[in-house]
């Protein structure tokens, strides 16, 4: 089984995707790195870039949060 990287191979069958604040930077996996905070994951799930204006992490690994106004 091939698992592209953006993705992690649970229970040796599964493929699955990191995640908003997780990448895998390489195919077949075991696991997902979390990104720190203050970033999220690319589309592909295989970098982590810096929280765009307007957005927030407010920890390690939670990806990125539209801010809300008021």
């Amino acid at each position: 089984m091939k698992c592209i990287k953006g993705n992690y191979i649970r229970n040796d069958y599964l493929c699955c995707s990191c995640g908003n604040g997780a990448i895998s930077t390489e195919d077949n996996s075991k696991t997902c790195q979390e990104c720190p905070q203050k970033y999220g994951a690319n589309s592909d799930n295989t970098e982590c870039i810096k929280c765009p204006l307007g957005t927030y992490s407010p920890s390690k690994g939670s990806g990125c949060f539209s801010c809300k106004g008021g």
